[in-house]
């Protein structure tokens, strides 16, 4: 019966400590300090923010910093963390940590190129941190090397060349499947059936869709054939 209590505690245990909780702006910092205060009281605590500004992980670093870590946690979610528009000195902060995170689970040791970064700099992040994290795991799974350049991000991200006009909706839903078949092929290691059931297709409807994507002669996939 202890082990099941314990094994039900971790799953409503905490996920975050205020080790996880990175940045250097001024406004973050100040968070960061007044959360730390409120760990050390009683009271209910009420975090209100916009989405994708880490509520969650202040919660969960409030719950183990608090008196109370041994107890189960339990978030409710009602709906001021600044938001990363208004921490643009943490972006650079924050991409590194996560790549970091990311090519630990990887086995890589994934970087930015000097474009991808000023691209990243240049975006006003209305997803917040959860949206940089997105854009980084998804631009990890297209790079074909360790080196993130501005060709793996997403078209939203990329500055326009030339004067050019934006990409249509098409063009950008069709990288978005590019990226997402390619990513799962990747994930099983090039096996096209394993790759077709992540995907929720047939094995022949992917080697469709792989020529449709002009994705059929992609080099990583010729690499992945011959592992």
């Amino acid at each position: 019966m202890d082990f099941y209590r314990q094994e039900l505690r971790s799953a409503y245990s905490y996920k975050y400590t205020f080790a996880n909780i990175v940045g250097q702006a001024p406004a973050f910092v100040e968070a960061k300090q007044k959360a730390l205060k409120a760990a050390k009281t009683s009271l209910p605590v009420l975090l209100v923010g916009e989405s994708g500004t880490g509520k969650e992980l202040f919660a969960h670093a409030i719950h183990h910093a608090s008196y109370r870590r041994e107890g189960d946690f339990v978030g409710v979610n009602c709906a001021d963390i600044p938001p990363l528009r208004e921490r643009e000195g943490d972006v650079m902060l924050l991409a590194e940590h996560f790549l970091q995170r990311i090519g630990q689970e990887q086995a890589r040791s994934l970087r930015l190129s000097e474009e991808a970064k000023r691209a990243l700099l240049a975006h006003s992040w209305p997803g917040n941190v959860r949206e940089l994290l997105n854009v980084l795991e998804a631009a990890s799974s297209v790079a074909e090397g360790d080196v993130i350049g501005l060709e793996d991000l997403p078209s939203h991200l990329r500055p326009l060349r030339g004067g050019g006009e934006l990409p249509t909706l098409r063009d950008t839903l069709l990288e978005r499947e590019r990226e997402t078949v390619l990513a799962a092929i990747r994930a099983v290691g090039g096996n096209m059936t394993r790759a077709a059931r992540l995907l929720g297709i047939h094995r022949t409807g992917l080697y469709k869709k792989l020529r449709r994507l002009g994705l059929h002669n992609h080099p990583e996939l010729r690499r992945l054939r011959k592992v």
